[in-house]
């Protein structure tokens, strides 16, 4: 239905359920092939095993990151996935969702809010109020009606904002949203770079709101080959994404930086103005395991942190990958 942005990549399509990834094969194969890296089908596992994951050891230069963001996108087995799914669909996986998350305690419990105009959730007829609305966005957690063109034409943006939401901790470092571009997409923050904490917790959350949808005869839309079943192809497979925001204000002015990101295997996003020199970092392919990714995220950064604190002392640095 669009073409898209000349400057931006997309992949393109969006798959309407699980059933797409089999279906349309001939179709998702490739594209898979493009946005991961490799299609060759490898095993995955529901439960992961974090204890392989490195400890992130960054000494002094451990300064230079400022936070860390963690991401697990999660769709409802046997629901069309957001773009396709009707009104009432909508409604239920929010139901379903919401009394999941309703049973989480202790660092995990918190509040749902629905987006203000929503009228689905029983308690909050009319959604957020306008100061919860402005904490969310403070607090990077608030997500907003879709307004790019692909998004758009994929159905994404259908009867907004009719049954999302923000479930958020009440510790604010763990928060949920539901029915934005998947059924649910889990997020732990920590300030610094404390990757294995968020991570722990994000996957307990997880791991309770499995028992909890499991009691309910539900699951997580899921193939033993690819992984987990997103909305864009492209972030299928374990579905998580590791960002580490981090300070190179000297690092970065190298005319050769993204190369040295890139031989590194991780993806250099920046913040842009009123933030110059502080990057989001973030590693290659989510067909591999949580684990590879995780410790290779921490092995690019540890080497950028590791230059840029020689930088900042004047000393000579040999830009060698693995140096």
């Amino acid at each position: 239905d669009n073409c898209g942005h000349p400057m931006i990549k997309t992949v393109g399509v969006v798959a309407g359920d699980a059933d797409c990834y089999d279906t349309f094969s001939d179709l998702f194969d490739p594209i898979l092939q493009v946005t991961l890296g490799r299609i060759e089908k490898v095993r995955h596992d529901k439960v992961v095993d974090l204890s392989p994951l490195q400890e992130a050891d960054f000494g002094d230069a451990g300064r230079y990151i400022t936070s860390t963001r963690i991401r697990a996108r999660r769709n409802l087995a046997g629901f069309r996935f957001p773009p396709a799914m009707s009104k009432d669909e909508r409604a239920e996986t929010e139901r379903l969702l919401t009394r999941a998350l309703g049973e989480l305690a202790g660092d995990l419990e918190g509040e749902y809010l629905p987006l203000m105009g929503s009228n689905s959730f029983a308690s909050r007829p009319t959604g957020m109020t306008p100061e919860e609305e402005g904490l969310l966005e403070e607090g990077g957690m608030l997500f907003h009606a879709p307004d790019a063109a692909p998004a758009l034409s994929s159905g994404l943006g259908r009867d907004w904002p009719h049954a999302r939401g923000v479930f958020w901790t009440n510790n604010r470092e763990l928060a949920a949203w539901l029915n934005e571009e998947d059924h649910l997409c889990l997020w732990a923050t920590r300030t610094g770079p404390d990757v294995k904490a968020a991570l722990v917790q994000l996957f307990r959350a997880e791991a309770a709101l499995r028992d909890v949808l499991h009691q309910d005869g539900q699951s997580f839309a899921w193939s033993s080959e690819l992984g987990h079943l997103t909305t864009c192809p492209g972030k299928s497979g374990n579905a998580v994404r590791i960002e580490m925001s981090v300070n190179l204000q000297l690092l970065s002015k190298r005319p050769d930086f993204r190369q040295l990101c890139r031989a590194l295997h991780l993806q250099a996003k920046s913040y842009g103005v009123g933030q110059q020199g502080v990057w989001e970092m973030s590693s290659v392919g989510k067909l591999s395991s949580v684990v590879d990714q995780v410790n290779s995220l921490l092995a690019g950064v540890s080497q950028l942190v590791g230059w840029e604190s020689k930088l900042s002392r004047g000393e000579q640095v040999d830009f060698g990958v693995g140096a």
